[in-house]
């Protein structure tokens, strides 16, 4: 009595063995064919996904730069706007001297006033919720009335039948 073969050997031949342009072929075919297309779906679902977090990185990190661009700017033309308030004051004033002091104990005073009041120039929404973190413990219920109560309590006594 012969055993079949289990080795990975070149394919069989005789009459149970797939031909190559039968149907069980062209079925195994088509198989490997849909395995390779959906592999190549997912690879381009991944590749564009990536494309995609890319743009938005690009995106944020050139508004960004430009931000960082302006903000430099805006701070040198302060810095000139200072000064020549500072010349002009001084010259009022009948010394350079006075003028920069008086525009330093300005922007003191201005300082002083905004450290004293902490305004809240950016407001969180109201419906937004702050996570919890684990070592903090569990939130705080809000604060709500009590539910209503039965208007006649409970009874005490409870007959119990024992038969």
């Amino acid at each position: 009595m012969q055993t079949p073969s289990t080795s990975t050997g070149p394919p069989r031949s005789g009459p149970n063995a797939p031909r190559e342009g039968g149907p069980v072929h062209r079925v195994q075919q088509h198989a490997l064919d849909l395995v390779e297309d959906i592999k190549s779906w997912i690879d381009l679902k991944v590749q564009h996904k990536q494309l995609e977090l890319q743009a938005k990185v690009e995106s944020k990190l050139n508004v960004i730069i430009l931000g960082v661009i302006l903000l430099v700017l805006a701070l040198y033309i302060f810095g000139l706007v200072l000064t020549a308030i500072s010349l002009g004051l001084g010259a009022w004033l009948g010394h350079p001297a006075w003028g920069f002091a008086l525009t330093a104990g300005l922007l003191t005073l201005i300082a002083g006033v905004l450290a004293a009041l902490r305004p809240n120039f950016v407001q969180r929404d109201a419906s937004a919720q702050v996570p919890v973190m684990p070592h903090e413990g569990p939130p705080a219920l809000p604060d709500t009335p009590e539910p209503a109560r039965l208007s006649t309590p409970p009874s005490s006594t409870r007959s119990v039948s024992t038969s």
